[in-house]
């Protein structure tokens, strides 16, 4: 047994080391780049082999965080008070890793609080924008962006990807993270489930998020963009891990997707800003302002699907429900809460339970057994509002998009299906009910 010893006490610490998100350790990492470098040009006896030797005395920790202030040289332009506090979390980070005790003293704390009030009184001026980081879109601008990315042929799942960071008001990294597990549909809608966030890494109160379709808005319809998605890109061999995205890094690459071509292609007066007050964090901002807009949705129940803590007290007592998260999925896909039978539309739908074999889902998505059975459950609905899209994906996809050379295109089972679709709202003879809409309306 006590050989055994050095490895188990490696899985314990590879199992610590999971306390700390990936985004948030490469986060760190970058911020302790530049204090190495400030440190090897001012107190070079704290750099030895390239890494920084704690503990820092006072002196050289209020050093660079005077240096960290301005991002230029004439001292003119002040830093968000968020960036200086990156740097402060990062090396409170390194003395906890290498277990060091923290040595930051009345001093350093003086200066965080004052830096913040400088910050205040430079908005006050005008010198810095009202607004610290990235702006919030709008519902107009997501809109132009979506019908961007669905139109354009440069990243494959730039436009599910977009949607999903939208309608699940969630972090670029956790959409990421989504598999096809991840993913199922119950009565009239999409459950899309985040293992984890941010704000809960254990997972322990994840609840899944109710995802609706919007048939009168194409181009930000969540349901239509997973089925484009998956048709054209999602096939996966039997032995796959089944990540929904592909790939080592789809947060980076849908990130330089964002800014180095979406932005560009959308007029300022269009987005309403300017592009460089745009970033990936705008959709979860956006999405939730937009939200907090319409009397009928509670601020708890956005803090719950946006994955915020409600306090120690109130998450002890205060849990989400069914029906106030499908109101939100409702509004954040886009349907119109002014107009009752739009708003409690049920999606493109068959009648016949068994319309399609067991051979025909086969035939169009290649190892279909293989795929988890709560996204298998999904294929009927994905099926049918492709149908029910057919001209318009016909008329608006780029003609080399892979939709029109894929098996569910090509093989003539939207023609066979097409005649059997239903739209209905309120609720359907076949049994499936209009979910989310308000009780005054029930």
């Amino acid at each position: 047994m006590t050989n055994n010893l050095g490895e188990y006490f490696q899985i314990s610490a590879e199992i610590s080391g999971q306390r700390i998100a990936d985004s948030t350790r490469k986060n760190y990492a970058s911020k302790m780049k530049t204090w190495k470098k400030w440190l090897e040009e001012h107190r070079p006896q704290y750099v030895a082999n390239s890494e920084v030797v704690l503990p820092l005395d006072e002196q050289t920790m209020l050093g660079f965080f005077g240096y960290i202030s301005y991002k230029d040289v004439a001292k003119t332009k002040l830093r968000a008070a968020s960036t200086i506090y990156s740097y402060y979390s990062a090396l409170k980070f390194q003395y906890s890793e290498r277990k060091i005790a923290w040595n930051g003293t009345i001093e350093l704390q003086n200066f965080l609080d004052g830096y913040q009030n400088k910050v205040a009184q430079a908005r006050e001026t005008g010198i810095l924008p009202t607004f610290e980081g990235k702006q919030p879109l709008s519902m107009k601008a997501y809109s132009l962006i979506a019908s961007y990315a669905l139109r354009s042929n440069e990243c494959h799942y730039a436009h599910l990807y977009l949607v999903l960071c939208w309608n699940l008001m969630g972090r670029t990294s956790s959409i990421g993270a989504l598999h096809y597990s991840n993913i199922g549909w119950s009565n009239d809608c999409l459950m899309i489930t985040l293992p984890r966030h941010k704000g809960d890494q254990s997972g322990q109160n994840t609840k899944p998020k109710h995802i609706f379709a919007n048939i009168e808005i194409p181009q930000i319809c969540p349901v239509l963009a997973l089925a484009i998605y998956c048709f054209s890109y999602g096939f996966r061999n039997a032995n796959d891990t089944y990540k929904l995205f592909e790939g080592s890094d789809p947060e980076g690459s849908y990130n330089k997707w964002l800014h180095s071509k979406a932005l560009s292609n959308v007029s300022v007066e269009e987005l309403g800003m300017p592009p460089d007050q745009i970033g990936t964090h705008s959709l979860r901002k956006g999405s939730t302002t937009y939200v907090h807009s319409f009397d009928v949705v509670t601020e708890t129940s956005v803090d719950l699907r946006a994955g915020w803590s409600t306090g120690k007290v109130r998450s002890k007592y205060v849990f989400g429900t069914p029906g106030a998260d499908q109101l939100i999925g409702r509004l954040l896909s886009g349907l119109d809460i002014h107009n009752v039978n739009k708003f409690m539309q049920i999606q493109p739908h068959f009648h016949e339970r068994e319309i399609l074999t067991w051979s025909e889902y086969r035939e169009v998505m290649v190892a279909f057994e293989s795929y988890p059975s709560s996204f298998r459950n999904c294929l009927e609905y994905l099926i049918s509002i492709i149908a029910h899209h057919y001209d318009y994906l016909a008329n608006s996809l780029h003609r080399s998009h892979p939709i029109f050379s894929s098996r569910v295109w090509t093989n003539g089972l939207l023609d066979r299906l097409r005649p059997f679709i239903m739209i209905s709202n309120r609720k359907c003879s076949c049994s499936l009910i209009a979910s989310g809409t308000p009780t005054v309306w029930s």
